[in-house]
């Protein structure tokens, strides 16, 4: 039987790996669509490179932030789950 706060952690777990994978693929697309549509402005295609690199560049620090958060709830849920299994032995 789970309790409402490990209910919360499994969602935010989830919640994290989707936002991480589809943030990325979102960012891509944009980028894409953004240079496409741009292709002849030589200026414009240089700002939107900029972006990007400076997006791409904040990359490692979000994984980590990511990452730490996903430990923690990872964590958690291990812990809450151990506990469960001795209640019930």
């Amino acid at each position: 039987m789970t309790d409402e706060l490990e209910d919360k952690a499994a969602e935010m777990l989830r919640s994290l790996t989707e936002a991480l994978t589809e943030g990325t693929q979102t960012l891509t697309s944009i980028y894409t669509y953004l240079r496409d549509q741009n292709k002849d402005d030589p200026e414009l295609l240089e700002n939107i490179n900029k972006l990007a690199m400076n997006v791409m560049a904040k990359i490692p620090y979000l994984t980590q932030v990511v990452s730490d958060s996903t430990g923690v709830l990872e964590t958690y849920l291990t812990y809450k789950i151990s506990k469960r299994q001795e209640e019930a032995s």
